[in-house]
């Protein structure tokens, strides 16, 4: 065991991670990508954006109390910042859902 799979837990050894890789390189350039970028996407359900709005719920309820003696504030703030850009998303797919097709 060499030490680049050492720091990866000794799962894989360097061969086998790299025929994996061209593996999944090889059936990535094989899709069938023209078919599915002619359809166009599936409209979005009420479900789906309730199901969206109850995450980024989930992640302000997470975020609601910040880190006690200043440990991790710069984390914190990350990831209140992925909850504003959370949340303006959301509001944009509820505009754009509402649009007449």
């Amino acid at each position: 065991m060499n030490e680049n799979s050492a720091a990866r837990g000794g799962l894989l050894d360097d061969q086998n991670s790299n025929a994996i890789r061209m593996n999944a390189q090889s059936e990535v350039a094989t899709c069938a990508l023209p078919e599915a970028v002619n359809n166009p996407l599936p409209k979005l359900a009420k479900s789906d954006t309730v199901a969206l709005w109850h995450a980024v719920g989930w992640m302000e309820l997470c975020l609601r109390h910040p880190p006690k003696d200043g440990e991790n504030v710069e984390a914190y703030q990350t990831e209140k910042e992925c909850l504003r850009i959370a949340k303006q998303a959301l509001r944009k797919v509820n505009k754009i859902k509402k649009e007449p097709a």
